[in-house]
C-alpha cells in the first residue's frame, strides 16, 4: 500500500507471508526394499512460514543540504519445524525455530555542487530465536522436553549496527570515482540454562571495511567499471551457539 503525501514524499505499507507445510526431504529416505538401512520414515518441515511486514517513508528535497531521506521499520518472523522418526524407532521428534526480527535503517543523500553525490546512513536489526524440541513416544503418546537438543539456546538474540558513507566524484564528462566506508558491529547473546552446559555466552564482533571504484563510460549504455573492496564477516548464531 503506497500513499502519496505530495509529490515529494511517500509512504509504503507492505506485507508479505510465505507458508510451506508437509515439505519432505527426501535425501533421509531409502527405498522400501532396503527397510534395514532406511534412516528415516518421516522426515518433513512443518510448518515452513514466512512473514514481513514493513513501513517506510520518504522523501525528496531540493532546498536544503539533504536532498532525500529514507526511514525503514520492519519486523520479520521465519518459522521452522521439523518431524522426523527413524525406521525403528517409536519416537517421533519435533523441533521448532522461531526466528523474529526487528529493523531500523535510515539512508540519506546530499548532492554537493555539480559533481558529487553522497549517499550515507545506518542500520540496525535485532533478532531472537525461540528454539525448543519435543520428543513424542507413538506408543504411549508421552511427550518430553529436550531442551538441550534443540537447535539453538531459547532466547538467544543477535544485534546488528552499521554506518556507512559513500562519495561518488565526476572527475570528468566520463569519469567517476566512488569511495566508500562502513562501520559494523555485531553483539551475541546467549544462555544456556541446563546441565552439563550452564551459564551466559556473550561476544562482540567489529570491524571497518572500504571500498574504491571507478566508472568510466565508454559510450551510451556501455560502461568499464572496476572496483576493489574489503569484507567482515562475523560469526552468526549458526556458527557459535547451536546446539546441533
Amino acid at each position: 500500500l503506497q500513499y502519496r503525501l505530495n509529490p515529494s514524499q511517500n509512504i509504503v505499507l507492505f506485507y508479505q507471508h510465505v507458508g510451506q507445510n508437509e515439505v519432505s526431504r527426501y535425501d533421509k529416505y531409502v527405498g522400501a526394499r532396503e527397510y534395514k538401512t532406511r534412516k528415516y520414515e518421516k522426515y518433513v518441515y512443518d510448518p515452513q512460514d514466512r512473514d514481513l511486514w514493513y513501513l517506510e517513508y520518504d522523501a525528496r528535497s531540493r532546498d536544503s543540504f539533504i536532498d532525500s531521506l529514507k526511514i525503514n521499520l520492519s519486523f520479520h518472523r521465519q518459522t521452522q519445524g521439523i518431524e522426523k522418526k527413524k525406521a525403528s524407532s517409536t519416537t517421533l521428534q519435533k523441533l521448532e525455530d522461531v526466528g523474529e526480527t526487528f529493523g531500523s535503517t535510515l539512508q540519506l543523500s546530499s548532492i554537493l555542487g555539480e559533481k558529487q553525490l553522497l549517499i550515507y546512513g545506518v542500520e540496525y536489526y535485532t533478532d531472537k530465536v525461540k528454539s525448543k524440541r519435543t520428543d513424542i513416544n507413538v506408543t504411549t503418546s508421552v511427550s518430553t522436553e529436550k531442551p538441550l537438543d534443540s537447535t539453538f539456546p531459547d532466547g538467544s538474540k543477535y544485534s546488528t549496527l552499521g554506518i556507512y558513507l559513500q562519495d561518488k566524484i565526476e572527475i570528468r564528462d566520463n569519469v567517476s570515482l566512488l569511495l566508500g566506508g562502513r562501520y559494523s558491529k555485531f553483539e551475541l547473546d546467549s544462555s544456556f540454562r541446563n546441565s552439563p552446559l550452564t551459564g551466559d555466552f556473550n561476544d562482540k564482533f567489529d570491524d571497518f571495511t572500504a571500498s574504491l571504484g571507478t566508472i568510466y563510460t565508454i559510450k551510451d549504455n556501455y560502461n568499464l567499471i572496476l572496483n576493489i573492496a574489503q569484507g567482515f564477516r562475523a560469526p552468526n548464531l549458526d556458527d557459535t551457539v547451536t546446539l546441533r
